[in-house]
């Protein structure tokens, strides 16, 4: 109730007494008897005593209705989170704005009472003044950084941040982690505090969930007290924000490079290296000087030393790109694309197509890794299973709508119920482009419908052709074998179109970069030349060679004086292919002839040799084994 309708309440009282009082006045002169009539002037002053009572009753319900807060509604948040607010504003401008004389202390905002102390701590924490100090103590956080989000916005959330997140390696916490049955209050604090940084998923439901205000307004909070800037405010979508948030500095996410955005995010929330220390805690690494290399071994680093089996890891320090690899990577964003990458076996073809997949994921887009080597054998048992086999994974990874034993009811072939699955499925219900990405595709070359496998990827190509939803759709094929050795018909083949990259031994400059990666462990180009002719530019022998000087502590003149010996640091490797050698009696003698007279007595076998990376040639007239350490070693023993 406002002034003013009190005030037209008052005066309206007034008029009906006073006009009351003038009627009842002249009843009772008309009607009562004389003798009574000398009593009427009384009646004027208790019509006015009761006037002042109701106006005094009217005006004491204006003041209870203005001290009463009204009823809380469900959608708001609680009454403490604007005074909250505010503090934070004045502590952040304090922390900006020239500091005046010093005056009385001012209170700080008031609380209503029911929201207890708690809410005074934050308060008083939150006006605090700001501490000069930098969070580097990475051994108090258990996290990286706690993730706080809107529940509508949860898909996104998991599919895009959270995997980014664990590719890099950022322990996270978000609050589908959290235990059940404890406050959500004090699990919200023990997350902010328990992470060393706070990511905010700015969405307009995320601006209207009280809960998430409660955890940006405490993460703030937590931060002043401790000096440090903690909160990275992520904003997916245009939205106003509210003060507390607009004055950090934040990522707009949907604008810019999507690829540069994210790369920025990850690198604000992974925590910096720790120094290198000596065995006795001497720092070996400090700020604008690098310690001299130490005499003995340093084994520090070894933390993030890959082994050289399997791919690289997208984040490793060790990768070494090769000289096309920025354009490959720029194809498989590109549209409608059929890529075909080929190389002999452990030249990196798993460690590109991981990129591939990555670089597909920082765009948008929809990727699909399959390694064939990785399917059991019954799902090579006919076409129907394999192509069954594929679309399951699909499905899975996906996250289609519909299951593939929807289209595998019908009565058409393996191959058009795969095509209609990923067109109708894949094509047209997911909105960004798909990238299908098929690893170590050659297994399918041992079976004997391998013709109407590859022809169905042809055909998806051929479609392209034409104004539809298949110009969404690019396919990269890794394989080893000459494919034409296989297939039949060539006009079905799906290996002859589209881009083609070809794998190749590392060069000498790609050599020096993969051992400066590893902190120089050959020293001197003497070394490197030694070792060039023992191993050649083979991949993963180089990275084999500087995990053995890396983990060992041998120096490069060792390594090369044991290395064909059967004890030697590349035994395995050797092993395996002797092995595979003896149990192909026909390969056996092939290598044995190229070790003799450097030449394949047939095609195949010339295909196969090289496929599998034990030779170099261009044709079964002249070929040599691929580096010294296999003619040394393959030539005492076949």
């Amino acid at each position: 109730m406002t002034r003013n309708r009190v005030l037209i309440l008052v005066l309206v009282m007034i008029g009906l007494i006073s006009g009351l009082g003038s009627v009842l006045g002249n009843i009772a002169a008309s009607a009562l008897p004389g003798i009574w009539q000398s009593y009427l002037w009384l009646a004027w002053p208790l019509l006015v005593v009761s006037m002042l009572a109701l106006i005094g009753l009217t005006v004491l319900q204006f003041r209870l209705q203005q001290q009463t807060p009204p009823p809380a509604q469900d959608d708001e948040p609680p009454e403490w989170v604007p005074h909250l607010a505010e503090a934070i504003r004045q502590a952040a401008h304090e922390t900006s704005a020239p500091r005046p004389l010093p005056t009385a202390p001012q209170p700080a905002p008031s609380l209503p009472a029911a929201d207890g102390f708690a809410y005074d701590v934050l308060i008083s924490r939150a006006s605090a003044e700001r501490k000069s100090c930098v969070m580097n103590d990475r051994s108090k956080y258990e996290y990286d950084v706690f993730v706080s989000y809107s529940e509508e916005d949860e898909d996104w959330v998991q599919q895009e941040l959270i995997s980014r997140l664990q590719a890099a390696g950022v322990t996270y916490l978000e609050p589908n982690k959290f235990p059940l049955g404890p406050p959500r209050m004090d699990l919200l604090e023990t997350a902010i505090k328990a992470s060393r940084k706070t990511l905010l998923v700015i969405t307009g439901s995320y601006l209207k969930n009280h809960w998430a205000k409660f955890s940006h307004i405490l993460s703030i909070t937590y931060g002043l007290d401790r000096g440090e800037w903690r909160t990275v405010p992520v904003i997916v979508e245009p939205c106003a924000l509210p003060d507390e948030i607009g004055i950090l500095s934040c990522l707009e996410l949907y604008q810019g490079d999507p690829m540069e955005q994210w790369e920025r995010l990850i690198r604000s929330l992974q925590p910096e290296p720790a120094p290198l220390l000596d065995e006795d805690g001497t720092l070996l690494l400090s700020e604008g000087e690098l310690a001299r290399p130490r005499d003995a071994f340093d084994s520090s680093w070894l933390v993030s030393l890959d082994p050289p089996e399997g791919a690289v890891r997208l984040r490793s320090r060790l990768y070494v790109q090769r000289e096309n690899e920025p354009l490959w990577l720029d194809t498989v964003i590109g549209s409608g694309e059929t890529i075909r990458v080929k190389g002999a076996h452990q030249m990196g073809k798993s460690s590109l197509l991981a990129r591939m997949h990555g670089r597909s994921v920082e765009h948008g887009r929809a990727a699909f890794y399959l390694d064939f080597q990785r399917l059991d054998e019954i799902a090579f048992s006919s076409l129907d299973s394999l192509l069954y086999s594929v679309a399951v994974l699909m499905a899975r990874r996906l996250r289609t709508l519909n299951l593939p034993d929807l289209y595998w009811s019908s009565p058409l072939g393996s191959k058009d119920k795969l095509s209609d699955f990923v067109l109708a499925e894949l094509l047209e219900k997911i909105q960004p482009p798909i990238v299908l990405l098929f690893d170590d595709v050659d297994r399918v070359f041992n079976y004997d419908y391998r013709d109407d496998f590859f022809s169905l990827i042809r055909a998806w190509h051929n479609e392209r052709a034409l104004e539809g939803p298949w110009q969404k759709l690019n396919v990269v094929l890794a394989y080893s074998t000459e494919a034409y050795l296989f297939i039949r018909n060539l006009n079905e083949s799906p290996f002859n179109v589209g881009v083609s990259i070809e794998l190749k031994d590392f060069s000498r400059s790609e050599v020096k970069d993969l051992n400066r990666r590893h902190g120089m462990l050959v020293q001197t180009p003497g070394e490197i030349e030694s070792l060039m002719v023992l191993l050649g530019g083979h991949p993963y022998l180089w990275r084999m060679a500087l995990y053995v000087m890396a983990t060992r502590g041998i120096r490069a003149s060792q390594l090369i004086d044991t290395a064909h010996n059967d004890d030697g640091p590349f035994v395995e490797h050797l092993h395996r292919y002797l092995r595979q050698l003896e149990s192909w009696p026909d390969l056996r003698n092939a290598m044995r002839n190229v070790l003799v007279n450097g030449a394949c007595a047939d095609n195949d076998s010339f295909y196969r040799l090289r496929a599998s990376g034990l030779v170099l040639g261009h044709s079964p007239d002249s070929v040599q084994p691929r580096c010294d350490l296999y003619t040394r070693y393959f030539g005492k023993r076949l």
